[in-house]
């Protein structure tokens, strides 16, 4: 168990106390409503799985951020998944899934995917940035809808932002991880290291692990320190070379994520 819950604030959307004002709480309903993102699946998908909800997987991928997305992109997806649904934050957006999955895939924002050949695996790329308000709405939306038996997050921060006593520890696009209480699973390489205090996880990669610690699920949190500010092959190919976790470990065949 890493001892860096408690490392994040988050913050839980607070509860009204004055029942009288409905005007007030009228309020508060629609702006809960435009924080909580929308699942638009594939005509094919729905049809599928009929009005199963949530959809039970055995693995939950979340690639959070662009470099975590651009990884999955690359080393996951590519030709061996299928698209279930857009996720959407903009309640006027087009929900012709054809039109969001050309129009998303292009501006790189929200994509659920099934692999094709395990189906029994989600994959989640948020590539879009999701406002720290948004966050605990987006982690209900996501578990409302899908109901995995483990999850892994990938998500990414600045280098410079790491703070460490050894200076050592500070390499060129470096990983740590964070797990819950549940997780067992030695699927880390041997120079992947917790992310140790004073550091801090933030946003919905912080959220989504929350939850899971809270309803007790085994789930893991990958973070890439990465030195550039932009999206490069170095720091996605961080997530390959530097987190040897295997394949086996999340539902796949055997080799490296």
């Amino acid at each position: 168990m890493v001892d860096a819950f408690g490392l994040w604030e988050l913050n839980f959307p607070c509860s009204r106390v004055d029942d009288d004002d409905d005007e007030e709480e009228q309020i508060t309903k629609e702006q809960e409503e435009q924080l909580c993102p929308q699942f638009v699946f594939s005509p094919q998908f729905s049809k599928d799985v009929g009005k199963t909800e949530p959809i039970e997987c055995s693995v939950l991928v979340l690639g959070v951020g662009e470099v975590a997305s651009t990884f999955l992109e690359v080393h996951f997806l590519c030709g061996n998944n299928s698209s279930v649904a857009a996720v959407i934050s903009d309640k006027k957006t087009e929900k012709n899934f054809e039109y969001l999955v050309k129009n998303l895939r292009n501006k790189r924002s929200s994509l659920l995917h099934q692999l094709t050949r395990n189906n029994d695996v989600m994959v989640c790329q948020i590539s879009s940035h999701v406002e720290q308000d948004k966050g605990f709405y987006w982690t209900q939306k996501i578990f409302s809808h899908i109901r995995p038996a483990k999850v892994v997050i990938l998500t990414s921060s600045p280098a410079s932002e790491y703070n460490s006593d050894d200076p050592s520890e500070i390499k060129t696009d470096f990983v740590k991880m964070m797990k819950t209480n549940a997780w067992s699973n030695s699927c880390a390489g041997p120079d992947i290291t917790d992310i140790q205090t004073p550091n801090t996880v933030k946003g919905l990669a912080a959220s989504v692990l929350t939850h899971c610690q809270i309803y007790k699920l085994p789930a893991a949190l990958f973070m890439c320190y990465t030195e550039s500010m932009h999206v490069d092959a170095q720091a996605v190919e961080a997530f390959r070379c530097k987190a040897p976790y295997k394949q086996s470990s999340m539902g796949l065949e055997s080799g490296k994520l």
